[in-house]
């Protein structure tokens, strides 16, 4: 298993991975919250589904790779006709197809920029046509304030179709991501499931950041990396395509003092 898998501590990184004859486990609830009315079918028009083909590192035969797993995640639209998601949803993907909200076509897609340290990844699709009817999710220029009501839009476990949920933001902090990156993180109890990674979460019109991840071992703690973040991972992304931006490590570390699982 490579380093920094192996060293995550603290929250499910949320990248949705069937299993064959399994139910999937019952969706964590959110908590009552003030009224949050859904912001629209232009925020369903900039998300997809993010189907990726995982080949992880062999660390007992380093020679070769594990057998292919498929994983379901999500992903949203953003300017210069580009998708955005995490970098744990397609870090070692062989093969990437993402997949617009209601539509049956598959559209392959490449990666053009990964950051794994704070876990964003940039995608580019080979028919660029698919932006014509699906334009990029506004982002908002600055941070919610605790209490403000937030949905999170997904696609996680237990369906195929969109699913919204609603809850508030409970805590703003600036955090340990992953050694060593740290940045600001946004804490909110809307509920986050194994396939919402990549989605976005939404504040009124805008969106206000990205699910990445949620706490294991307890209930209605979610994270997503604010669009303070995103915008300092997208400004290093035009200058160097090829690599990982300033934001270079592993993918998450939300806490300290509990222990990381994935999903």
């Amino acid at each position: 298993m490579p380093r920094w898998l192996a060293s995550l501590s603290g929250a499910f990184l949320l990248c949705a991975i069937p299993a064959p004859g399994a139910d999937d486990a019952p969706a964590q609830a959110a908590s009552p919250t003030p009224a949050a009315e859904p912001a629209g079918p232009s925020v369903e028009n900039s998300l997809v589904k993010v189907f990726s083909v995982m080949r992880y590192p062999d660390a007992y035969r380093p020679w070769t790779k594990q057998a292919p797993s498929d994983a379901t995640a999500s992903g949203v639209v953003i300017e210069g006709k580009r998708i955005l998601t995490n970098a744990h949803v397609v870090l070692y993907a062989s093969q990437i197809q993402v997949q617009a909200n209601q539509a049956g076509d598959k559209i392959s897609a490449t990666v053009e920029v990964v950051a794994p340290g704070i876990d964003l990844a940039v995608l580019k699709l080979d028919d660029e046509s698919f932006f014509d009817s699906h334009p990029p999710l506004h982002r908002a220029s600055t941070l919610p304030d605790v209490k403000d009501p937030v949905l999170v839009y997904g696609y996680p476990t237990g369906g195929t179709t969109l699913s919204i949920t609603k809850g508030i933001v409970s805590r703003i902090e600036f955090t340990n991501y992953s050694y060593p990156v740290s940045g600001l993180r946004i804490q909110i109890d809307a509920a986050i499931n194994p396939g919402d990674s990549g989605g976005p979460a939404v504040a009124g019109s805008s969106m206000i950041g990205l699910a990445f991840s949620h706490l294991g071992g307890a209930e209605n703690i979610g994270y997503i990396i604010p669009c303070e973040e995103i915008e300092l991972f997208l400004k290093g992304a035009p200058r160097a395509p090829t690599r990982a931006s300033r934001r270079s490590s592993t993918s998450c570390r939300p806490s300290r003092t509990r222990r990381f699982a994935r999903t």
